[in-house]
């Protein structure tokens, strides 16, 4: 695969896998990639294995580790291929990269039926980069890249050492419980299905001082709730809301921060729900709290399919709801409207 981005320029990526069912329905997985990023000269790649031995309770342990480039918003941003085509056809860059080197352990494992606790530690070497090239196919004389650093971020703006180099040793622990969960058995293998009530989690995150060379100190304590279910036929409705605290900041990366999913890019490839549209991508990120909340509603039968013609196709409608606030974004709100399967 060939992707692009202005900090590692042309890159070229190839990938396998490889998986083992066991007659004990246990089962291995591996991936391995690798990737070769032209402009900075430099090779990266991935590994990663999955061995689920206890299938009746759904456990699992996955290790992983590799050295890539990621964004600092690496579990809610905007895709890679948004920021791809936004880059080259607009001449506008969203996305901060870093070079990370890293070992991710974890194992989960369903302690009763609906109740699913994770434990993890990472430890990783965060390396700051630069933009290598400025490429796009237009607006070459009259639009400028961004530079690679979230300089929109008020805490970025007080304090750049928050995107140096630094290394960090980080624990995760989260449990996630919902009530009275469906399942169905396939021999040993258990597999969640459904509920008729929301899932609650809570997650630990703490970051240790002086293991590994670690310059980590904070704790990261969240509370979110979430569910997802029919109204009817081809109705649907989701919701979610998330309440966070940072009690020890004293010392992160602005990759530990809180990120939220912000889609500024004109061109969307990737569903754009609980997202934000208004705001300034890693503008919002914080280290001290935040309340997050988002809600859709999906139906063939809001406006369009009462129109002629319209109400012979598979337009799916969808309204959309997400709110936000931390300490320098206050009560953003923002209500859409969408179609999908057009």
């Amino acid at each position: 695969a060939v992707s692009y981005n202005i900090v590692d320029g042309l890159t070229y990526k190839q990938s396998i896998g490889l998986s083992k069912r066991f007659k004990n329905y246990t089962g291995l997985y591996i991936d391995l990639e690798g990737l070769y990023a032209f402009s900075r000269e430099r090779f990266m790649f991935k590994a990663s294995a999955s061995y689920d031995y206890w299938p009746e309770k759904q456990a699992r342990i996955y290790v992983s580790g590799g050295i890539k480039s990621m964004d600092l918003n690496n579990n809610s941003g905007l895709r890679t291929l948004d920021n791809e085509f936004t880059t080259l056809l607009f001449r506008k860059n969203f996305i901060n990269f870093y070079e990370n080197r890293y070992v991710n352990v974890s194992n989960s494992f369903e302690i009763i039926n609906g109740l699913k606790s994770i434990i993890g530690v990472e430890y990783s070497s965060r390396k700051q980069l630069e933009n290598t090239t400025d490429y796009s196919f237009f607006y070459k004389n009259s639009r400028e890249f961004r530079p690679n650093i979230p300089l929109q971020n008020p805490y970025i703006a007080a304090d750049n050492s928050l995107v140096a180099n630094h290394d960090a040793t980080i624990i995760n622990v989260g449990i996630s419980y919902t009530p009275q969960m469906y399942f169905r058995k396939y021999g040993r293998a258990k597999r969640s299905v459904r509920s008729d009530y929301p899932t609650f989690s809570l997650i630990w995150r703490k970051g240790i001082k002086n293991i590994f060379n670690s310059q980590s100190d904070f704790d990261q304590l969240e509370f979110s709730i979430f569910q997802d279910f029919n109204l009817g036929v081809m109705n649907t409705f989701r919701y979610s809301a998330t309440v966070g605290w940072f009690p020890n900041n004293n010392s992160m990366h602005f990759r530990d921060f809180k990120h939220f999913s912000i889609k500024e890019s004109e061109l969307l490839f990737s569903p754009f729900t609980r997202s934000f549209n208004t705001l300034t991508t890693y503008m919002p990120s914080t280290n001290k709290w935040y309340i997050n909340a988002s809600a859709r509603y999906n139906s063939p039968y809001l406006l369009l399919k009462y129109i002629p013609l319209l109400d012979r196709t598979m337009i799916q409608e969808n309204l959309y709801f997400s709110y936000l606030t931390t300490p320098y974004v206050k009560n953003v709100t923002e209500i859409g409207y969408g179609l999908t399967n057009i």
